[in-house]
């Protein structure tokens, strides 16, 4: 058993823009900051994950339950910052 508890579907949103337009991003989560492309959103045993794309070839999978704050680093995002309502940790 998980301790994954599913996000609110607002915040759920700004990941989902952020991935379709590709935007830099910086993420702060419960384990650090990470910076890079936002690359998806995938499921994998029953928890949700934000890849995020460093470099050419290094991808780093973030668990979205995890996420406390995304911040847009490029200039023609349709927003600049996103505070999560909650998240886990």
């Amino acid at each position: 058993m998980t301790d994954y508890k599913p996000i609110d579907c607002s915040d759920y949103d700004y990941l989902e823009i952020a991935c379709m337009d590709r935007y830099e991003i910086e993420v702060t989560h419960t384990g650090g900051t990470l910076v890079g492309i936002a690359d998806g959103l995938e499921t994998r045993d029953g928890e949700e994950f934000l890849s995020v794309r460093i470099g050419a070839e290094a991808i780093e999978a973030v668990r979205i339950d995890f996420i406390q704050e995304l911040r847009v680093l490029t200039d023609t995002a349709r927003f600049r910052q996103h505070r999560f309502q909650t998240s886990a940790g």
